[in-house]
This record gives C-alpha cells, sequence and structure tokens, in this order.
C-alpha cells in the first residue's frame, strides 16, 4: 500500500514523475554514489589486470598517431574506406561493408537518443544509467565494425579521466545543495528564463544522472579498449600463425 504514495510523494520531494529516478537520484542519492565509486574502482582494476598482459602499449596510440596510419591504411587498400576511417587499418577478410554502413548511420543517432534519455529521465523514461548504456552500445558498434583502431577515432579521450569526471560530477552536484542551505544530495528546482522562449526548468539531481552518464560511458570505453585490444591481439596472433604455417608448406 505504500507505493500508492510514491507519484505524489516523488513530485512533492523530488520535483520529478519518474519514480525510479527520484529514488536513486535524490532518496538513495548516497548509495548511487557509492556504487558508481565501486564501479570505478571495479573497472580500473579488471583494466588493470589486462594491462598487465603486456598490451598496454597497444591501448597508449594517440589519436593523431592512430589517424596517421589509418590515412597509410587507407591509401594502400583498393576498397572504399569512407565509411569508417578505423576500418581502413584492419585486414580485409576481417571487414563487413554492410557492418561499416550501419554503424556509421547508427552512432550519431544512438549518441543523439543517450542524451535526449540523459535530459528527460527524470519526468519520463530514461536517466543517466539508461543514457549512458545506450551510449555504450553506439560506440560497440563502432568497435565491432572497425576494432579498436576505430574505438580510438571514436573515443580519443582518457577512459580513466572519464570515469573520475563523472564521479566528480556526481559529488559536486551532491554539494551543491549545501551552499543553498539544505541537505547532501537534495534536489533543488532551477528554473532558468529565456525570455520569449519559455523557461527551462530542471533540478540539481540532473548533476548526478550526468555523473552516472559519464561513468558508464568511461566504463564502456574502459572494457572495450582493453578486452578489444586483447581479442584483436589474439586474432592478429592467429593470422600471423597461418601465414607462416602456409609460408613454411610452401
Amino acid at each position: 500500500p505504500v507505493s500508492e504514495l510514491l507519484p505524489d510523494e516523488v513530485l512533492q520531494f523530488g520535483y520529478g514523475h519518474n519514480i525510479v529516478n527520484v529514488i536513486l537520484v535524490d532518496v538513495r542519492a548516497w548509495d548511487t554514489v557509492g556504487e558508481l565509486s565501486v564501479l570505478l574502482i571495479a573497472v580500473t582494476g579488471v583494466t588493470a589486470l589486462i594491462f598487465r598482459s603486456g598490451l598496454i602499449s597497444r591501448l597508449t596510440v594517440s589519436a593523431p598517431s592512430l589517424r596517421s596510419s589509418v590515412a597509410k591504411a587507407a591509401s594502400r587498400t583498393s576498397t572504399n574506406s569512407r565509411w569508417l576511417a578505423g576500418a581502413s587499418a584492419l585486414e580485409e577478410d576481417r571487414r563487413s561493408l554492410m557492418l561499416e554502413v550501419a554503424a556509421r548511420i547508427l552512432y550519431p543517432t544512438l549518441l543523439v537518443a543517450s542524451v535526449w534519455l540523459l535530459l528527460v529521465g527524470h519526468n519520463s523514461p530514461g536517466g543517466g544509467f539508461a543514457g549512458g548504456m545506450l551510449a555504450a552500445s553506439a560506440l560497440s558498434i563502432r568497435y565491432l565494425a572497425g576494432g579498436h583502431y576505430e574505438l580510438t577515432l571514436a573515443a580519443p579521450f582518457s577512459p580513466g579521466a572519464i570515469l573520475g569526471l563523472g564521479l566528480t560530477i556526481a559529488a559536486a552536484a551532491g554539494l551543491a545543495p549545501v551552499l543553498a542551505g539544505g541537505a547532501p544530495f537534495q534536489t533543488l528546482p532551477v528554473d532558468i528564463l529565456f525570455g520569449p522562449l519559455g523557461t527551462v526548468h530542471f533540478t540539481t539531481a540532473m548533476g548526478l544522472d550526468i555523473g552516472v552518464y559519464l561513468v558508464v560511458l568511461g566504463l564502456a570505453v574502459d572494457i572495450l579498449g582493453a578486452l578489444g585490444a586483447a581479442l584483436d591481439h589474439d586474432e592478429e596472433q592467429g593470422v600471423q600463425l597461418v601465414s607462416s604455417r602456409k609460408g613454411k608448406t610452401k
């Protein structure tokens, strides 16, 4: 029976209509930030273990140098490489034109949809976690189409920096209400008047949602970069082994 009170309660105290989102960024805000911290520590530990295998040099290639190598690979291949630049660095038998076309079309669409989910999540289905997962799916499609070369071009930033930035924004969102005389992580409404364009209404809980979005996005880039490089490394080693065996047979 207590659940019947939730629609009115979350609107009165959390200024939102999405019950789940208000619970996560207001009622259970301390737990949410704690879970973000645990998630950040876990992904850092997992990727650190992968880096210990000796693949760290494959993951620290700067975006400009990678673009240069991709450009050289594209100039050597006779196939159409305009869809995804990073895919030009792959062997021909590892490329899929249909997947590259689909990734080129879906990637910007999914990113825009992920930001939309982030912005409407306090009142409609969505939120920082849902938006971050959709953005991670967009990056996964880029990786599947072009390997870690394409992933580096799509996300030319340090995943650790994005993880840290997300957690910092979430913590700052919790401290902001204190400056206004409220309690930590207390949701406060904010209305910005844009004259004839109308008024934009949001709450300070949006900061926590943005932090969640960035942490999920950084986690995806970190895991895809680490595990993806390991998978690509194993596949390339297998291709080299097969080629050497064929050479010996000849």
